[in-house]
């Protein structure tokens, strides 16, 4: 038998007829496709914008853990060196009437403010005592009858206080004014 006599006859040659129901339109292959690279192109994109993110954050998280570790290295030494500060201080409100301590504490003053300097360009800041009390950065040392003075203000710093990077290094000691219902009563 012929081939052309196997295909009279219905026997099967390997070669199929389309159906209609098997034929799958050209355009719907291609939409088909376009929609399957559509899904996977969103997905690398939600993926992209993950890992952006994910990046952003380590960042972030770093940057915020390295300011703890010199945070945490450098605030005991910054207070040790406010403590030479406030020795100088003392140095500076003793007497001076003879030339030689007159000298001296000129020197002390200089030194002094060599280090207020050099403080203040790692941006360790003096806390203000003029105003109201705020016990934020203010320690109150003592309540004081003063007139003149509004309720809850402070009258006298007896230890000056600081602050590095906008954090409190170490509240200013003051005398603050009686508010008025301690004074009347």
């Amino acid at each position: 038998m012929t081939t052309e006599e196997k295909q009279d006859e219905g026997v099967d040659n390997g070669v199929t007829e389309n159906s209609p129901e098997q034929t799958v339109a050209p355009e719907e292959v291609v939409e088909d496709t376009i929609e399957s690279l559509l899904t996977e192109r969103d997905d690398y994109i939600a993926r992209w914008q993950r890992s952006q993110a994910d990046c952003h954050n380590i960042r972030r998280r770093s940057h915020s853990d390295l300011e703890a570790r010199l945070r945490m290295r450098m605030q005991p030494l910054l207070e040790s060196i406010l403590l030479v500060m406030d020795n100088l201080d003392m140095a500076l409100r003793s007497p001076a009437e003879s030339a030689e301590t007159k000298n001296l504490a000129l020197g002390v003053r200089m030194t002094r403010d060599q280090l207020v300097n050099a403080l203040g360009t790692e941006d360790v800041k003096s806390i203000d005592t003029d105003g109201p009390f705020d016990p934020a950065v203010h320690q109150a040392i003592e309540i004081v009858d003063a007139e003149g003075v509004e309720p809850g203000s402070i009258v006298s710093c007896v230890r000056e206080g600081y602050t590095w990077r906008d954090v409190v290094l170490r509240p200013a000691q003051v005398n603050v004014s009686k508010a008025e219902e301690e004074n009347e009563g």
